[in-house]
């Protein structure tokens, strides 16, 4: 008797695969670089919304070789993210990722398997931890349920870049919920890595920014052009510019009449600001706002990067496999200046326990021209039998700042 009423009971809770084949509706399909913090906290317009629900709204944005997403659910729910990384089809390639995160234990629980659909025929699961160990998260347990900040880097995933197209969703689904079978189709939305977009732009208007540079360091100073074609009958009357999120505070805010259009119907817009010197780094947004006689109201975006003196832009070799004995693999290491001054500092490599670095593991270096770069090779001596993710730390001093890049290295 007891094992009846058991096995009714487990029927009772089996449910069938969770059917995402559903359309799936975004905001905007152009997403902007903005880079969150990842602390579990959602501070204001740090994120963009990507997917708008009363009960678990879901945010996506990015910055070159990384993928944000992010989003508030109940508790008692897990969400699971479809990721079609070259937006090309669910059931097409080795590019798709499932992405489940579980609340438990007061954190967020991530876990990632991939989808091998090279084969039309018999597309299956694979896991991939190299996949997991590229994902940080972050949450907190909050009156309204619980939030997720999560960024995901992978040498395994096609990078984020500018123009890439990915098909997303994200299903809220209960704890006992299963996914659905491999071979079973996922409607997802393709959307588009921008630096631009706008919403509500009046008939027979265009635009486009202009910038010298994307990227200012604290302290110095950056104009953004933003050039208008109006070929249509709407004239734009007040202007509002100012930079979202993190920008606000440590950039100008400015109010102006929107400038007259020429014979050909040209007008430009300027924005140019000091970043304060206590602006955090990453990538913002300019939002400009203007709209016309009838109360009508357009919205543009640009992103601008908020930079470190230099960026330090690691390349690795990739498709390493174990081998049994030591060797030596070669990269190189560019620093790429963000200022018009001279800068004078030390670079340091700092590899994996047990490796060890043959050449320019401490090396001080000069970028003497403005926003100019230099090249720096490197050797590293991998022990023997060496397998797994490892971590390259690359540290730049440069006087009293100190910054810090951490690349990946697979070898499988």
């Amino acid at each position: 008797m007891l094992s009846a009423l058991a096995f009714a009971c487990l029927l009772a809770q089996v449910r069938p695969p969770l059917d995402m084949s559903s359309r799936y509706d975004v905001v905007d399909p152009n997403r902007l670089a903005l880079t969150p913090m990842i602390d579990g906290r959602f501070d204001n317009e740090e994120w963009d919304v990507l997917h708008s629900s009363p009960t678990a709204p879901v945010f996506l944005q990015w910055e070159p070789g990384t993928l944000y997403l992010g989003g508030k659910f109940p508790v008692g729910k897990d969400v699971v993210f479809s990721l079609d990384m070259q937006g090309d089809g669910w059931l097409i390639g080795r590019d798709n990722v499932e992405v489940r995160v579980v609340w438990a234990d007061g954190a967020p629980k991530v876990s990632a398997r991939m989808l091998d659909a090279e084969n039309r025929n018999a597309p299956a699961w694979i896991f991939s931890p190299f996949v997991e160990a590229g994902i940080r998260s972050a949450g907190q347990l909050t009156p309204e349920g619980w939030n997720l900040e999560m960024a995901i880097q992978s040498v395994d995933l096609p990078p984020a870049v500018l123009g890439r197209t990915i098909g997303i969703r994200a299903d809220v689904l209960d704890p006992i919920d299963v996914t659905v079978e491999p071979y079973l189709p996922r409607r997802t939305s393709v959307v588009a890595l921008r630096w631009e977009r706008s919403r509500g732009l009046f008939s027979g208007m265009e635009w486009e920014p202009e910038y010298k540079v994307r990227s200012v360091t604290p302290g110095d100073s950056i104009r953004i052009r933003m050039n208008f074609l109006n070929r249509g009958s709407t004239i734009p009357l007040r202007a509002q510019m100012r930079t979202e999120g993190f920008g606000d505070g440590v950039t100008k805010a400015l109010t102006i009449p929107f400038p007259s259009f020429d014979r050909k119907g040209r007008a430009f817009l300027d924005y140019e600001t000091e970043v304060g010197r206590t602006a955090t780094r990453g990538y913002r947004v300019l939002r400009v706002n203007f709209n016309n006689e009838e109360g009508k109201e357009a919205i543009i975006q640009t992103s601008y990067k908020v930079a470190d003196s230099v960026d330090i832009e690691p390349t690795l070799p990739g498709d390493l496999v174990m081998v049994p004995d030591s060797r030596i693999i070669r990269g190189e290491v560019v620093l790429r200046s963000n200022t018009s001054r001279r800068v004078s500092g030390n670079l340091e490599i700092v590899p994996p326990e047990n490796w060890s670095v043959a050449k320019f593991k401490a090396n001080r270096f000069t970028i003497y021209h403005s926003r100019s770069q230099m090249k720096a090779p490197f050797e590293l001596i991998v022990p023997q039998n060496a397998r797994g993710l490892f971590s390259l730390r690359f540290n730049v001093t440069i006087g009293d700042q100190k910054f810090t890049r951490i690349a990946q290295l697979a070898i499988r």
